[in-house]
Order: C-alpha cells, then structure tokens, then sequence
C-alpha cells in the first residue's frame, strides 16, 4: 500500500509510459498536418472536443468511483477478518481455561502440556497461519514456508494436499474446536460461538475470492482510451490560434491527465495483486500474528517483511 510520505513523483506516470507516447505521436502528427499539410484547411469547432473531453470526465469519475469501492471493500474485509482472528483466538484460549501467560515467559515448547492445551495452541496456530497463507494465496505467492513454521508430519502433508489451504485451515481450526467438546472442555454453546467465528471467516475469505475473481469490464478501458485517443486528435484541429507547439503541447498535458486518473483506477480495481498500490495484507497478516501469538505468551519473530521504500505490501 502507498504510504503518504516518500511516494515518488514519477511513480504514475512510468506506468502509462506507452499511453503517453502514443498521445504526443497523435497530438504532434496532427498538429503538423494542420498547419503545413493538406489538413490544414479542417477546422473544428471547439465544442466538439469540449463535449468529449466532459463525456471522457464523466466516464472517469464512475471508473475511479467503482474501482475505489472495490479497493475500500477489500479493505474493510481484510478488518473484519483482523477482528475475528483475534476473537476465535481469544475464544478458545478463555473457553478451554488455558493459563494465561505473559509474553516472554518460558516458551510453551518448554513445558509439560496437557492434550487440551496442545489442541489450544495448534488452533491458534492454524488462526495465525490462516492470516498469513490467505494473504499470499490471493496474491498467487508460495504458502508453503509460511504451513511449515507451526505444523509438520501429517498435518502439513494434510494442508499441501488442498489447493485452498486457508479453507483447509478453518476446516483444521472447527475440528479442534470439536476435539475440545468432545473431550468435555468446551460446552456445546461454546461450540456454536467457535463455529460462528468460523462462518465469519469463511464468509471474508468468499468475499475476497469474489473481489480477486470479478474482473472490472474491460469494456471501460477499451473505450476510455479510443475516447482519449480520439480527444488528443480533435483537439489540435480546434486550436486554429495557437502554434504548432501550443496545439500539441496542450492536446498533450489534457490527454495525459485523462490517462493518469484512468490508470489510478486501474490500478485500484485489483486491490489483491502484488503491486504498491494494494492495500497491505502481508503487513496486516504479520500484526495478527504477532497479536494472536502473544495471547499463548509466545513472541513471534516476523522474518518476512514485506516492506518497500515508499509501500508496504
């Protein structure tokens, strides 16, 4: 995700580099072949341009409109899922009267554990790992260095088998939690809470997978760019008054405003990919956690930030 500080100047403009080329290819070639060329005698009436640079404005603010409720959604799902992360961890920590422990104590490999406490501490493992595979699931990145810091064996031959591991996940974190009732630890309405946590979480990762695969028509780009292209040629033939220069000069710097708030659209409708511009589910991952872990006492090393000059992924 951009930060405020730091952004540099040039960072959208390198991305339409090709678009900003074509546009001064058709804004010079006309204005040439206005002023000393067999189209010197076309004229067009300002208003023409005018009126399609307005419909071209419109167009826009729907696009960055649409594109920015999709980059907000996934950001609001991306809080929810921080929040219920912390309460199914908290759940079964509180449900199964797990000794509560500062961070920093001994670790809890250190220590003579019950089964309950081990189904416990397995659990909000497998919440913590959910954050993390989920994040970079989405953005089509290796999950498996991220199974293997918390399970081994069976359990992570089980979770390599799935092509979505983080539903493998939950499906893991419900059948401890049914362990835990079976073994009269946790009351059937604690159950129910569990897997109402657990609904909550399917339903963010759903939602997400509808965001990641629903791409944005293409349709509006395709014909946002014929628009602009065809703007950034009928403007020089409106500018009858001004020199070759001016014409082109100006037909130029309007058509490339066009293009930058169009690829500011862009690169928000896609807020899952691995790009600077998506919002920061790996930092979000790593903070939960850190904040999850630390309710069992355990401090968490993060050995894999993603952190980037002017962005954090």
């Amino acid at each position: 995700m951009l930060l405020k500080r730091n952004v540099p100047p040039f960072f959208y403009i390198r991305s339409i580099k090709v678009e900003m080329l074509v546009v001064i290819c058709i804004s010079v070639g006309i204005g040439y072949l206005h002023k000393f060329q067999f189209a010197e005698e076309i004229a067009v009436p300002f208003a023409i341009p005018a009126i399609l640079g307005t419909a071209i404005s419109l167009l826009l603010a729907f696009r960055t409109n649409q594109a920015y409720e999709r980059w907000w959604e996934a950001r609001k799902i991306w809080g929810a899922i921080v929040n219920d992360s912390r309460s199914i961890a908290r759940q079964f920590i509180n449900f199964s009267s797990f000794k509560l422990r500062k961070p920093g104590e001994p670790e809890l490999a250190q220590k003579q554990l019950d089964t309950s406490e081990q189904t416990v501490i397995k659990s909000v493992q497998a919440q913590a790992t959910f954050c993390q595979v989920l994040a970079r699931q989405l953005r089509n990145l290796d999950t498996e260095k991220f199974l293997t810091k918390y399970f081994s064996g069976n359990d992570f031959e089980y979770f390599k088998s799935f092509k979505n591991r983080a539903n493998a996940l939950l499906l893991f974190i419900g059948k401890q939690a049914q362990t835990l009732y079976e073994q009269s630890v946790i009351t059937d309405f604690q159950l129910q809470t569990i897997e109402q946590s657990l609904v909550n979480l399917t339903a963010h990762l759903g939602k997400c997978e509808r965001i990641k695969n629903t791409p944005f028509p293409q349709t509006y780009s395709v014909c946002l760019h014929a628009y602009i292209y065809i703007f950034s040629a009928l403007l020089p033939l409106a500018l009858l008054d001004y020199s070759i220069l001016e014409e082109s000069l100006l037909s130029s710097i309007l058509s490339i405003i066009f293009l930058l708030v169009e690829k500011t659209a862009v690169l928000k409708e896609d807020p899952f990919e691995n790009r600077p511009t998506d919002i920061s589910m790996n930092q979000m991952a790593n903070n939960i956690e850190r904040s999850i872990m630390e309710m069992l006492g355990e401090n968490v090393t993060i050995a894999y930030e993603d952190v980037g000059r002017y962005y954090v992924l």
